[in-house]
């Protein structure tokens, strides 16, 4: 009877981390598709490593228009 309890409880705790795994997973996909979604609008971006870059020039473009 204890043997069953504490299988019990534990099932429920490997269920509760599962949950949690996903849920991170299901965050992560998300963001995910949010960088797809930012390569493909910003212009002149074509892979992740351009977006410093590209943030960087315009940042230049900015701050030059108050020169």
């Amino acid at each position: 009877m204890r043997d069953e309890k504490s299988n019990k409880e534990k099932a429920e705790i490997e269920l509760s981390k599962l949950q949690e795994v996903q849920l991170n997973a299901q965050k992560l996909e998300s963001e995910l598709a949010s960088w797809k979604l930012l390569l493909k609008v910003i212009p002149d971006v074509s892979c992740y490593d351009d977006i410093p870059n590209k943030f960087a020039r315009l940042q230049q473009y900015v701050l030059s228009l108050y020169d």
